[in-house]
């Protein structure tokens, strides 16, 4: 991986995008407005030539899905910063590859980084540390250590869940599963053993369950059985284990019928959102921020259906399946493309946000890209 200076534009967008997921030094400043700004700019310097039609179509669908959320939004600066972001899907695959790639190896390595300190204070060696307030949805406090960060639950306790330079676990459980699902698992290329380590230490039951499920569906047969045999084996060796039931298998228990582990949402909430199905509200939703005002505790799928309505929210995971569809046809990556967005848009619906959006989008194309590259490797073995 070398720098060279006519792909500065490929460089800056992925060190944007790290910062926007955010990093820790981001969130004290609120500079997300001015990044996201900056990165839409270096979109458009990157546009895509107007020959494609089929791509012209998709992104005249996306701005328009774009322009409904920025006429909806609650004033002028937050309207420009919402259609700034539709500036994504006039990109040239060709760049948007590129920034992956880059991202990919970029987050590999300061994850590495994190990880060997993380594991420090995990061997009892004593690290200084400052605290923050974490600037989510939630508040709270976390504690910043040298190249990580350990939050802190509602009791302050430390969460010994790994969130390496984000506010919270869960953060990195879906980039790393993102990652991992994109590169159809291949821990050949050494940069994924440090994505997929990340993962595993976030102890996020997202990451475990999407992971398993593509095992479970993509895989071959003795690889499957692999799974099945050492997800067997762990579960009987720890299920004594109090801190191995706390994060893990206690969070598997239905109540109310559904996991006790699935955190995304409220009761209370749920019980509201259930009479809000019957209303025609439904169907258009509050607007913009409505969750973020009246439920700053949920984030689920449910909060687009909420804030734009459920006619939204159809158009805009059918546009990204349409896409997708188009661009991957009726094939095993097509499958695994939906197992990206659909797992995303529950866990991290953050649909405002460039890193989610380029994280359910740019999938798409190396996906694609993997596909071809297949097809050529059998043409030259015939």
């Amino acid at each position: 991986m070398k720098f060279k200076v006519e792909n500065i534009d490929e460089w800056l967008c992925t060190v944007l995008l790290l910062c926007l997921i955010p990093i820790f030094f981001v969130w004290e400043n609120n500079l997300h407005v001015v990044l996201t700004l900056l990165i839409s700019i270096i979109f458009l310097k990157n546009i895509n030539s107007l020959n494609d039609k089929k791509r012209i179509i998709f992104s005249i669908l996306y701005l328009l899905l774009y322009l409904i959320m920025a006429v909806r939004g609650d004033t002028l600066n937050s309207a420009i910063y919402t259609l700034s972001l539709a500036s994504l899907f006039f990109v040239k695959p060709s760049f948007l590859i590129e920034v992956y790639e880059k991202f990919v190896i970029v987050f590999s390595i300061i994850i590495s980084v994190s990880i060997f300190f993380y594991c420090l204070f995990l061997l009892g060696i004593n690290l200084p540390y400052q605290e923050l307030k974490l600037k989510n949805t939630l508040g709270g406090i976390c504690r910043l250590y040298p190249f990580f960060v350990l939050v802190l639950d509602l009791n302050n306790v430390i969460m010994f869940r790994f969130s390496g330079y984000f506010d919270e676990p869960g953060v990195v459980g879906t980039i790393c599963a993102v990652i991992l699902l994109s590169s159809k698992l291949n821990l050949k290329e050494k940069k994924n053993i440090p994505i997929l380590l990340a993962g595993f230490l976030s102890f996020s039951l997202f990451f475990y369950l999407i992971l398993l499920i593509y095992i479970l569906l993509f895989t071959k047969t003795k690889y499957k059985l692999i799974t099945i045999f050492f997800v067997g084996a762990a579960v009987l060796i720890l299920i004594n284990n109090e801190f191995f039931n706390a994060i893990m298998l206690g969070r598997l228990n239905f109540e109310n019928g559904s996991l006790s582990g699935n955190n995304r949402t409220t009761i209370y909430f749920d019980n509201w959102y259930q009479n809000y199905t019957e209303s025609i509200n439904f169907y258009f939703g509050f607007g913009s921020n409505y969750i973020t005002k009246n439920f700053p505790e949920c984030a689920s799928y449910k909060n687009i259906v909420v804030n734009q309505g459920f006619l939204f929210f159809s158009m805009f995971i059918g546009t990204f399946v349409l896409y997708g569809w188009s661009a991957l046809k009726f094939s095993k990556e097509f499958f695994i493309y939906l197992l990206i967005l659909f797992s995303v848009i529950y866990q991290r619906p953050f649909i405002e946000k460039p890193i989610y959006i380029f994280l359910i989008y740019v999938p798409i194309f190396i996906l694609k890209q993997q596909r071809e590259n297949y097809k050529q490797q059998n043409l030259r073995l015939e």
